[in-house]
């Protein structure tokens, strides 16, 4: 016994979306809050290093001026401004001896060493961290005058504290973001496989053999309207396929029955009848033609399927229309005379297209034969041949019985025949062939008739160009 398919999480449609979606947002909100968290770090250290600067230069000018004992006030006053826990300064001479110091006893003594006293002549900013109590800041080392380098540091703690805070609020608005995102993503997939889900049940209906179940308009979007309009149209073409497939099934058996009974018939008389030798080979004779017929009707289905299912192949060539017509009309002529039907072609020049010698030879031979089966005793058949720019036309009219405009839009279907020629033989696929062999060369058939005074086939192919023979190479 079959077991129930197991479903898992990541099988879902929805699923995926939702968390590739959450996933999106979050990694771009993600980004964003770091993109800003060091925008903000370097703002507040540029702030911080942009203070430290013009203290520095503000110093040297106090030095220039006033010499170190103005130096000394300086340093009393910022202490005692900032604080001595805030700011400390450390002054040296060229052999690296200090000469002025603030209160150091609230800093780390490595937070107020000063890096290598090759003197950089340039300030150079570094920040630190008091391993003892954690504190940071950030100092500047420079030059002040020819003879005295400065060390000045001020706390950053209150920095830290605001990328702090703004940390923990980015993890917590981050958290709530993702959660939101999660549950909006999966509201939109939800929304958007609703409309997947009304065509899913329409297509289990039809399953169920419901083949009249169409999708409505879903509202939910013109992608899955569309998706649903393209449906119903295949679902139109499988149901009209269907139906064709059955008037076909039932066109073959009416078709075949008649040949087969008749094939029956002639050996059963063979067997019970007393007949003598000649008339044993009259009767095999008989039953090879039937099944002749049988067989090019079963090879004119195969070619007109083959066809329309776009797996026959041409062994595509340049093919001038002009000399093929006059080549069939020759062959066809002889019965013409014999029937006293006259043949008129018209040809007006060379006509090439690039395309299947014989299966356009095929496609003029069942229109002339037609023509001729039609068409009565001193009656005529004009074939014309002609160039009309990027078209060769080939027209193949006569003055038969002519077609009613009853049975002239079916002439080209499989096995239909109209009653005017059931008295004919034939099997109703000439002129199937005929319309598959000039769609396969990108043309079109066209018919006109007249009951009682003839008809008239229009044939067009696309004239050979450097397209058409990129096209068959």
């Amino acid at each position: 016994m079959l077991s129930a398919p197991r479903y898992r999480f990541f099988d879902s449609v929805k699923s995926r979306l939702t968390l590739l979606s959450g996933a999106i947002i979050a990694f771009t909100t993600l980004a964003a809050f770091l993109l800003l968290y060091g925008y903000l770090a370097h703002a507040l250290q540029s702030n911080v290093d942009q203070g430290l600067f013009a203290e520095f230069r503000e110093f040297q000018s106090i030095y220039q001026g006033g010499g170190l004992d103005a130096l000394r006030r300086e340093v009393a006053l910022e202490e005692s401004a900032k604080g001595k826990s805030q700011v400390f300064i450390r002054a040296f001479d060229g052999k690296g001896g200090e000469v002025l110091t603030s209160d150091l006893s609230y800093w780390n003594p490595t937070a107020t060493t000063p890096p290598d006293l090759a003197r950089e002549a340039l300030p150079v900013f570094a920040g630190f961290e008091d391993t003892g109590s954690g504190r940071h800041g950030r100092s500047i080392y420079g030059q002040l005058a020819p003879d005295l380098w400065v060390l000045m540091g001020v706390d950053t703690e209150h920095n830290e504290i605001v990328l702090a805070t703004y940390r923990q609020r980015c993890l917590e608005v981050f958290a709530v973001s993702l959660l939101a995102a999660l549950f909006a993503a999966w509201w939109i997939a939800r929304r958007a496989m609703q409309g997947v889900q009304a065509l899913t049940a329409v297509a289990e209906d039809i399953t169920r053999g419901e083949m009249t179940r169409r999708i409505t308009n879903t509202g939910h979007g013109r992608e899955i309207d569309r998706l649903g309009q393209v449906f119903n149209t295949m679902l139109a073409r499988i149901a009209a396929l269907i139906q064709e497939a059955k008037g076909l099934n039932d066109s073959i058996a009416h078709e075949l029955r008649s040949p087969l009974t008749r094939i029956r018939g002639v050996a059963e008389m063979a067997i019970t009848n007393g007949a003598t030798l000649e008339q044993h080979r009259e009767t095999v004779a008989e039953i090879v033609e039937a099944c002749d017929g049988l067989l090019a009707m079963v090879h004119s289905m195969l070619a007109i399927s083959e066809m329309e299912s776009g797996v026959a192949r041409l062994d595509a060539e340049p093919v001038d229309c002009a000399a093929l017509v006059a080549d069939s009309c020759e062959l066809f002529e002889p019965a013409a005379e014999d029937r006293g039907i006259k043949m008129n072609v018209e040809i007006a020049g060379p006509a090439e297209v690039f395309g299947d010698r014989g299966r356009l030879q095929q496609a003029v031979a069942n229109l002339l034969d037609n023509a001729l089966k039609y068409t009565s005793s001193g009656g005529g058949i004009n074939i014309r041949v002609t160039h009309q720019g990027d078209e060769v036309l080939i027209v193949v009219e006569d003055t038969g019985v002519g077609i009613s405009k009853q049975d002239l839009p079916h002439i080209f279907e499989r096995f239909y025949r109209a009653d005017r020629s059931r008295s004919k033989p034939g099997n109703g696929l000439g002129l199937g062939l005929v319309q598959g062999i000039v769609k396969m060369h990108d043309g079109r058939v066209e018919a006109r008739s007249v009951l009682g005074r003839g008809t008239v086939f229009n044939v067009h192919l696309p004239a050979m160009d450097s397209q058409n023979i990129a096209k068959g190479q």
